[in-house]
């Protein structure tokens, strides 16, 4: 009884020793092994490429011009700054509630310098991305129970839509808050 107790002892410990073994052989190291040799090899081929010479600079160079070129005007379009809680300081005018892939509000009015904050209280995982249908600032993204404050700088009609942060593409509620600033 006790032979067999050990024989099976010692079959068990070489089965498991082998396949320890085995799993080491299929590890990652071999792709390492090869990736190393490849990349020496790459090294030691862009080495021995041929050099490049720089191109000669022309015996009269053009006079540089002193004076800056004036800077083009600033853009007439909208401006919107865009804050997230801990930026903002100020007491926003609006507050719009978004949940259920669609803003509490269609519309609302304010005065240029005001600030409007979506909060996002959507009860699943559903992150939104506000994008402004005009380009007055860039794809925001807001995740849930998280808010954003655009601030409208300029008078104006501004449109926001909820996107799909995962597809870029509006949430089939075709939700969308006028903004009218003026």
């Amino acid at each position: 009884m006790q032979l067999k107790k050990t024989f099976m002892l010692l079959l068990a410990l070489v089965l498991l020793v082998g396949a320890v073994g085995a799993a080491g052989c299929l590890g990652d190291d071999d792709d390492n092994a090869t990736n190393q040799s490849n990349q020496s090899n790459q090294s030691n081929q862009s080495n021995q490429t041929e050099p490049t010479t720089e191109p000669s600079q022309p015996a009269n160079p053009e006079p540089v011009n002193s004076t800056p070129e004036p800077e083009p005007p600033a853009p007439s379009g909208e401006t919107v700054t865009v804050q997230n809680a801990s930026e903002f300081t100020g007491t926003p005018k609006a507050l719009i509630i978004a949940k259920d892939r669609k803003f509490s509000a269609g519309t609302v009015n304010i005065s240029a310098g005001e600030t409007v904050r979506i909060w996002n209280r959507e009860d699943v995982n559903f992150a939104h991305m506000y994008h402004s249908e005009e380009g007055a600032f860039p794809d925001t993204k807001v995740n849930i129970k998280y808010d954003v404050y655009f601030t409208f700088n300029q008078p104006g009609t501004y449109k926001i839509d909820i996107y799909n942060p995962n597809t870029g593409e509006p949430y089939p509620t075709n939700a969308v808050l006028t903004v009218k600033v003026s």
